[in-house]
């Protein structure tokens, strides 16, 4: 990965005309073996979508949400053992990740809450 980069290091310096090094350190890379840090390197799938360069994960191609969001197989990208114990069904999925992170995934009800979900049934309220 350091070849690739010192090489388009090179390219950008040419191009644009420039001596400097692109990046302050050494590529370096980790496995991630904790859970919680799984989870937090997965919600940066999201990242495209909430800087609105694209409205669904699957459309900002160097992700790996194809992979783990949608099941697609590559040869680049092997979903972690941690990701497949989440579940194999995505609603077992999204269950534990609701459970996971505290928050709620799934969309709500649209509108307001009916009247008789508010004041019990409708039809002691007519009268």
């Amino acid at each position: 990965m350091s070849t690739c980069w010192r090489r388009y290091v090179r390219h950008f310096n040419y191009r644009w005309r420039r001596s400097e090094t692109s990046w302050e350190g050494r590529f370096k890379s980790c496995l991630v073996h904790d859970s919680d840090y799984l989870l937090q390197c997965y919600r940066y799938k999201l990242n495209p979508v909430r800087a609105g360069m694209v409205e669904d994960p699957a459309e900002y191609r160097w992700s790996s949400y194809q992979t783990n969001g949608l099941g697609l197989v590559s040869s680049l990208c092997t979903p972690h053992p941690e990701y497949l114990a989440l579940g194999d069904s995505s609603s077992r999925f999204v269950d534990e990740m609701e459970r996971l992170t505290g928050r709620r995934l799934r969309p709500g009800r649209r509108g307001r809450p009916r009247k008789e979900d508010r004041e019990g049934s409708a039809a002691e309220n007519l009268f």
